[in-house]
């Protein structure tokens, strides 16, 4: 017996008109859920009749992949609902891993009709692998390092923690809950929609493009703060960055929203000055902490029941000890173990040592930090790196912080900005005033910007928790220096921004521009691209022979490179320009000066320093092949044979990023680094006046002048 899917069978029939889902575009039933549950646990059945393989779901946040989950679960077939955030070799390694029979996608395979929207549903060559008996669900937990594990749930273990989570909570609160994390993540499944629905109460769920994730590296929060109004959400499930976002964008608007009753926040430590500032702008937070293994959620903090620095109270279904090291252990009360196992293991896991250090008081739990990531400076101080992000991380200006400083006298920091256009000072201030607050050893004396940590690039957990190790390789030597690549980024980051603001690249953004500004930028594309090549040659012809690294890079990136120029005239012969009239024109005189500034830096200073150059270019083509193309694409209704340079230049830099971070991550002569950033900080320059030179208009005002003449 199931009990969510008999909290569905019994709302359909004592209450069928009552609503269960929402989207942005449409309300389900009772009734029309539970029908489209039993219907989809046919075709499932008839389709996979033995039950033993599981099925895998790639879809957005939806209504459709909720009736395919409940339908999966009611039949008995292992689930696997992947996280958007996966990348393709993720999402097939998982799938090779637990042996999944089948994908349901959006685009490829079989016809599957759910809610009337066709879906589809393609069968792999994956090879079966032994799960646990009673596997309802798989969740792919990366955690803080190693490859990701299969964490193997049942029923029971799942629909327990939502009993419990209600029990603790309080059936009143079941009103109306608001999905932002995707149903990927495990916390949200479970303990958002099984919970909801369980307790009698609507979910509303919409796809993270209308609530504004559908880009990583620049959410939109102000779209997440209107969905959540407008549906007079009562509850939320959050991690820590995106309630720091939720909060900003309430300050900026001066919005409350004051239909909120109760907002579960996770995956990292919630510092005390954050939940002060929150209840000030009117959000119930209740901290909590939790793991896939045990179903998502092991403490909560309630309205009945609430310290603020604590993670809550341990969950009615579970009971925690403290080792005598520190170490949190979990064990379940009502099932012989915590969870089934992991995929590829035999052995279910009755007591989980959990890797964090914490101790409990008065059946309340305190975390202190992971144990493997303890920092031991070197005067022998023990320090907690998430105890000193968590301080740092109630700070506004603050998005993501990284403390490091293993062996090292005092700490370090790497930091994200919380927003695009923040200012250095008001960064340094923050750790100013924090360091404060802290113990002299705990004090941050040096600090770097950076790019985010992001689960697409392998640094951050799916429940938003830094990946240390994955970090420390990607970006460090040793445990105090950082690579090269991002000591350049930390160099030019201001630079960047400052590119990143000029009016036309922002317009450009947002798609708000009219088709002769468009041209205007194919043109001046085309008189620096035309360059690219002869300035890579020039390159290659001053860098001594006996660099092979930089000789063999350079003759990949003249092969990748050559005929690119073409590629812009064609474009904007497709988009109605005049091919010929660009191709002969004067280049604005900022594009000159850039083209010529490298050339002169090549062959009077640093031929090596060219490779700031590359690193400006490539790294802006894309951010404005992933943002700026479609978003002009389709306010100017031009098809994609208009924007062969910059979507093909978008796929292309992306690779060319990873093999640029590489080779420059070789560059081990402090000359050479030094030219590299001093170019790179020249080339943002030029290249922001080179946009600056383009003639703005946009797309309405086009229209409007279009108007204007056919009315006179």
């Amino acid at each position: 017996m199931s009990i969510i899917i008999d909290s569905i069978k019994n709302r359909a029939a004592k209450n069928p008109d009552e609503i269960a889902i929402v989207t942005s575009g449409n309300k389900v039933s009772n009734q029309a859920l539970w029908k489209e549950v039993t219907r989809l646990s046919q075709v499932f059945l008839e389709q996979f009749p033995d039950k033993s393989r599981p099925i895998a779901i790639a879809l957005d946040n939806c209504a459709e992949l909720i009736a395919i989950d409940l339908a999966l679960l009611n039949i008995g077939i292992p689930a696997i609902v992947l996280p958007p955030f996966f990348s393709d070799e993720q999402v097939k390694n998982t799938l090779q891993d637990c042996g999944a029979i089948a994908l349901i996608n959006p685009s490829q395979g079989e016809a599957i009709n759910v809610f009337g929207k066709n879906l589809k549903i393609a069968p792999t060559k994956n090879v079966a692998v032994s799960l646990p008996k009673n596997t309802a669900k798989i969740t792919y937990t990366s955690g803080s390092t190693g490859a990701p594990k299969g964490v193997c749930l049942s029923l029971d273990h799942m629909e327990t923690l939502s009993v419990s989570l209600i029990e603790a909570i309080g059936g009143e609160f079941a009103k109306t809950h608001f999905a932002v994390l995707p149903l990927g993540v495990l916390l949200e499944n479970v303990a958002g929609l099984y919970t909801t629905l369980i307790a009698g109460g609507k979910y509303v769920i919409y796809s993270l493009k209308e609530i504004g994730f559908a880009n990583p590296f620049a959410p939109e929060i102000s779209l997440l703060l209107s969905a959540i109004k407008n549906t007079n959400a009562t509850s939320l499930i959050l991690v820590p960055e995106i309630l720091r976002g939720l909060m900003a964008a309430m300050a900026k608007n001066n919005t409350r929203l004051d239909s909120l009753e109760f907002i579960a926040v996770g995956g990292a430590r919630v510092a005390g000055e954050l939940f002060e500032s929150a209840r000030k702008l009117g959000l119930p937070i209740y901290e909590g902490y939790g793991l896939s293994e045990c179903s998502s959620v092991v403490t909560l903090n309630t309205p009945k029941d609430v310290i603020i620095g604590s993670a809550g109270k341990i969950l009615p279904h579970l009971e925690v000890r403290i080792s005598d090291d520190g170490e949190i252990i979990v064990r379940h009360k009502k099932l012989e173990n915590c969870f089934l196992g992991y995929v590829g293991e035999d052995a279910a896991v009755k007591e989980l040592k959990t890797g964090d250090i914490g101790n409990v008081v008065d059946g309340k739990l305190y975390i202190s930090g992971r144990k493997k990531n303890i920092i031991i400076n070197s005067f022998g101080r023990n320090i907690s790196p998430e105890w000193v992000e968590g301080e740092f991380l109630a700070n506004p200006n603050i998005g993501q912080i990284f403390v490091y400083g293993d062996a090292a006298p005092s700490l370090s920091a790497l930091i994200v900005p919380s927003r695009p256009d923040f200012k250095i000072v008001d960064i340094e201030r923050a750790v100013f005033e924090i360091n404060k607050s802290l113990p002299d050893y705990a004090k941050i004396k040096e600090f770097h910007l950076t790019t985010p940590f992001l689960p697409t690039n392998g640094e951050l957990t799916e429940n938003g928790r830094l990946k240390r190790a994955a970090i420390f390789e990607r970006r460090f030597k040793n445990p105090q220096e950082l690579k090269f690549y991002h000591k350049l980024i930390s160099e030019t980051v201001l630079d960047a921004q400052k590119l990143m603001a000029v009016p036309q690249i922002q317009a450009g953004l947002k798609g708000d521009i009219s088709l002769e500004t468009y041209i205007a930028y194919l043109t001046q594309a085309y008189h620096h691209v035309k360059f690219t090549v002869p300035l890579m040659e020039a390159a290659r012809a001053k860098i001594p022979v006996e660099n092979k690294l930089l000789h063999s890079a350079l003759d990949e990136y003249v092969e990748e490179e050559t005929g690119h120029e073409n590629w812009i005239l064609a474009d904007i012969k497709n988009a109605g320009g005049d091919m010929i009239k660009a191709r002969d024109s004067a280049p604005n005189p900022a594009t000159e000066l850039m083209v010529s500034y490298v050339y002169d830096y090549i062959n009077r200073v640093n031929p090596v320093g060219f490779f700031g150059m590359v690193f400006v270019l490539e790294g802006t083509s894309v951010q404005l092949a992933t943002k700026g193309a479609g978003a002009v694409a389709q306010n100017l209704n031009l098809g994609p044979e208009c924007f062969t340079y910059l979507t093909s230049h978008g796929d292309l830099d992306i690779s060319h990023l990873g093999f640029f971070e590489g080779l420059v991550n070789q560059i081990s002569d402090t000359a050479d680094q030094d030219s590299i950033i001093h170019v790179a900080k020249m080339v943002f320059k030029l290249f922001g006046e080179m946009f600056a030179s383009i003639p703005l208009t946009s797309n309405q005002t086009a229209n409007n002048q279009k108007e204007l003449a056919y009315a006179i």
